[in-house]
């Protein structure tokens, strides 16, 4: 169990035991919210110790207690009993309702925020599935999306049918948050959001040196494998983002190391990434295969020097203790699916390179859900490092993200056309080389990236 942790301003998140529910094993996390009011608001609260109890009656009065969702109303027995004369609210009750005994509820959560929280929330009910109908809160202050089912990812395992069955109605994971829509407009148009692991609790509230801010940028955009095309918008991404005097007009907003096509080898990444970087982004190949991280690679220009392709496995890249990312504030992982992880053939859960390089010390990771186009990708990186950078800590990490989409979306940026994809699977529905009827305006191209982990 984890420690009270400080998420955002006035929220704080606990991460508490693993739980058993029909047959799968799920974590389970706290959200405590101090209002305007001086008063606590309590989501889902889970099992802590003592000490971790009084940290949080020490920041306020616990006054509300949430269950946003039906399979979280059996959590809140324990602490009515400890707080009493805090006030029960959760979702009308559905045949999923989980409850030990009957509880004192003073009403049922809606659309419609409380008075006496409105100016600290909005809050919209998710329908359709009564297995996690569910009350979404945005925390205005902190602009802060609070999920709790909503969003989860479990391993499929082989002849387990009925339990697999539960986990695809049970959630929509790998969905990024900022391309719901709710009939209008995007999350995105007014919310920032990010992905928290349990591995990156320790460093959400560290803040970036922008005095001292370096990159090591890597790259392929040369074609190496026939199913693997050509990027040609990488070698222009790299450029756009660092500044090196080594590379061919590198007048990017971070001074740093390029390594493109064939300076790109593994022996030369562990080279670059053996001495600190606060900043490492790739460019390149990226092919997922779910559950497979022997099989799922990115493509370098050799292993020791310029071949004809070499693929580094997601393993490859895990055991290799020459790739030190305990100093980097961000790494970017500009390629296909590298967000994402998936279960091997005995259930195992295998952890995707994104994942895998917050375990190796990445601080904050973007990387992607989907296969991503060659110059709409392009183009959003470069305008997020301008953001990030040039907001010289007035922006945090997850705001210039959310303007480069914002900007994307709009059509304030205009990539040269490209058909390529960064990895197998690619751009489907614009393999005809022209820009998607309303440019780049589809959620296809500015929302497969999402930031994991610290967001200042």
């Amino acid at each position: 169990m984890s420690d009270l942790s400080a998420f955002a301003e006035s929220v704080w998140i606990v991460e508490g035991p693993s739980v058993r529910d029909m047959g799968v094993m799920f974590t389970t996390r706290m959200t405590v919210v101090r209002l305007c009011d001086g008063s606590l608001w309590v989501d889902s609260p889970v099992s802590l110790s003592s000490e971790t109890l009084k940290r949080i009656t020490d920041l306020g009065p616990v006054k509300y207690l949430i269950a946003a969702t039906p399979r979280h109303v059996w959590r809140l027995s324990v602490w009515h009993r400890l707080f009493p004369e805090a006030q029960l609210w959760a979702p009308r009750p559905t045949p999923f309702t989980l409850k030990k005994d009957s509880l004192p509820f003073v009403g049922i959560l809606s659309d419609e925020p409380l008075e006496v929280w409105k100016n600290d929330f909005d809050q919209l009910a998710f329908k359709g599935n009564p297995l996690i109908e569910e009350i979404l809160f945005f925390h205005i202050p902190s602009r802060t999306v609070i999920l709790d089912d909503l969003i989860q990812v479990h391993p499929i395992i082989e002849d387990r049918p009925f339990r697999n069955g539960l986990i695809r109605l049970g959630g929509v994971a790998y969905v990024p948050v900022a391309a719901l829509f709710d009939g209008k407009q995007y999350v995105v148009e007014n919310y920032n959001t990010v992905t928290i692991t349990p591995v990156s609790i320790p460093h959400l509230m560290e803040k970036p040196d922008f005095n001292n801010l370096n990159a090591a940028a890597m790259g392929i955009s040369r074609q190496y494998e026939g199913a693997l095309p050509a990027l040609p918008a990488v070698a222009g991404e790299l450029a756009g983002i660092v500044k090196d005097a080594q590379a061919i007009d590198a007048r990017g907003v971070l001074p740093g190391t390029i390594l493109l096509n064939g300076a790109f080898t593994e022996k030369s990444m562990e080279t670059l990434l053996g001495s600190p970087h606060t900043v490492v982004h790739i460019a390149s190949h990226f092919v997922f295969e779910p559950g497979d991280d022997d099989q799922s690679y990115l493509l370098l220009a050799g292993k020791d020097q310029d071949t004809s392709g070499y693929h580094m496995t997601v393993a490859d890249f895990r055991d290799d203790q020459k790739l030190s990312l305990d100093e980097t504030d961000l790494l970017t992982l500009s390629a296909c699916e590298t967000g994402m992880s998936g279960s091997s053939s005995n259930g195992r859960e295998v952890d995707g390179l994104g994942t895998t390089a917050q375990l190796k010390g990445a601080k904050a990771v973007i990387s992607s859900l989907w296969s991503v186009n060659d110059a709409s990708t392009g183009e959003l990186m470069a305008d997020f490092y301008r953001q990030w950078v040039g907001g010289q800590g007035k922006v945090s990490k997850v705001e210039a993200l959310r303007e480069a989409q914002l900007n994307l979306m709009q059509r304030k940026l205009t990539p040269q056309s490209s058909a390529s994809g960064r990895g197998f699977g690619v751009a489907q529905n614009d393999s005809d080389g022209q820009d998607a009827p309303a440019g780049y305006a589809h959620p296809y191209y500015w929302a497969p990236f999402v930031l994991m982990g610290n967001w200042k």
